[in-house]
């Protein structure tokens, strides 16, 4: 595949279109390639979230009518699509597991941007009630404040943090 690297500053048309120059069409359109990724920002923490993602798919089960928590004809709802939601795009979640004593989840996140953060963690399907900053070895240390359906923890440049999260199922009220 031929490379374009270049710099072009352009602004949405009325129709919210682009132009692309056509050197950089031309270059498209001999291998075959009809389309455009557009992305945010090149710096050094989007394109480690992007090898993240890219290397480590989620992986998915078909959810059978008989998986389901509740006894209702409808599909899940909707806004349960995701499980976990963290503020902070610098952050990644690294793990989601049950804890080894089986009292809550282990959840580990890398700050990949190299700077001092604070995080905010929810989920659309776990009323979290307590959690815990922990060590690797999944020994409580101190506990993370409860705020806002979640829970908020700093985060050192590069650092590995471990939190251990305790809550109930929260299920969609039926339609």
């Amino acid at each position: 595949m031929d490379r374009f690297l270049s710099h072009y500053t352009n602004r949405f048309d009325a129709k919210g279109r682009v132009s692309v120059p056509a050197s950089f069409r031309a270059v498209l359109a001999k291998d075959g390639f009809d389309g455009i990724f557009i992305h945010p920002s090149l710096d050094a923490p989007a394109l480690s979230r992007l090898g993240w993602e890219a290397l480590t798919p989620l992986e998915t089960d078909v959810i059978n009518y008989e998986d389901k928590s509740v006894d209702r004809p409808a599909p899940l709802d909707p806004r349960q699509g995701g499980f976990l939601n963290v503020d902070n795009p610098d952050v990644v979640l690294l793990t989601w597991k049950q804890a080894e004593d089986r009292n809550g989840y282990i959840l580990r996140f890398l700050e990949i941007a190299g700077k001092a953060a604070k995080v905010g963690v929810s989920s659309p399907i776990l009323d979290i009630q307590s959690a815990w900053r922990c060590s690797a070895m999944e020994e409580n240390q101190q506990p993370l404040a409860i705020a806002e359906k979640g829970v908020k923890f700093d985060v050192k440049p590069y650092e590995i943090v471990t939190a251990r999260v305790e809550g109930t199922p929260i299920l969609a009220e039926a339609k």
